[in-house]
């Protein structure tokens, strides 16, 4: 017996072949909404409604783009990487998005910031606090004390890591 499954994918299979891609596409659209859109909507609040996801603004990936207006008195995370001979056991503030976060790790929370400058290896600095945590998505500010080549143990070494750090929007 010859299932529904397999029947589709042959004529799938058939329509690509021939160069009919187009009509699988036609064929594949719904006048219903797609799920995505229709998920947004179903988050609207009554101050603020939501946007479809073709009326977002798209996204620009290059790094200069990314690089976060600095405040006063603040360190680069690619300066933090370059200077970290200097600048170790010194108190440093650094602004910029925070790009993940571990939170209940060692008793701490572990908050990777990249601030759109540095390299492969050098655009995301951690900071480790035992008080505070962060959002992925936030742009802040932290403050806390430069440790250079800390070892945990199991993989996790850090040739830059800010312990004690205080967070701020």
């Amino acid at each position: 017996m010859i299932r529904k499954h397999t029947v589709a994918l042959g004529l799938s299979a058939c329509f690509i072949l021939s160069g009919c891609n187009d009509k699988i596409e036609e064929a594949n659209k719904t006048p219903e909404k797609p799920a995505v859109e229709s998920s947004v909507q179903t988050m609207e609040t009554p101050s603020q409604p939501a946007q479809s996801v073709s009326q977002l603004p798209a996204l620009d990936l290059s790094p200069e783009q990314h690089a976060a207006p600095r405040m006063k008195d603040t360190v680069s995370v690619a300066d933090l990487y370059a200077k970290k001979q200097e600048l170790s056991g010194k108190v440093v503030v650094v602004e910029g998005n925070v790009v993940k976060v571990s939170d209940g790790i060692m008793g701490k929370s572990w908050v990777h910031i990249q601030d759109g400058t540095g390299g492969k290896e050098t655009n995301d600095v951690v900071f480790t606090s035992a008080t505070q945590s962060a959002t992925v998505g936030d742009h802040i500010i932290a403050k806390g004390t430069v440790s250079i080549d800390k070892d945990f143990g199991y993989g996790y070494f850090y040739s830059v890591i800010v312990e004690n750090a205080v967070f701020s929007k």
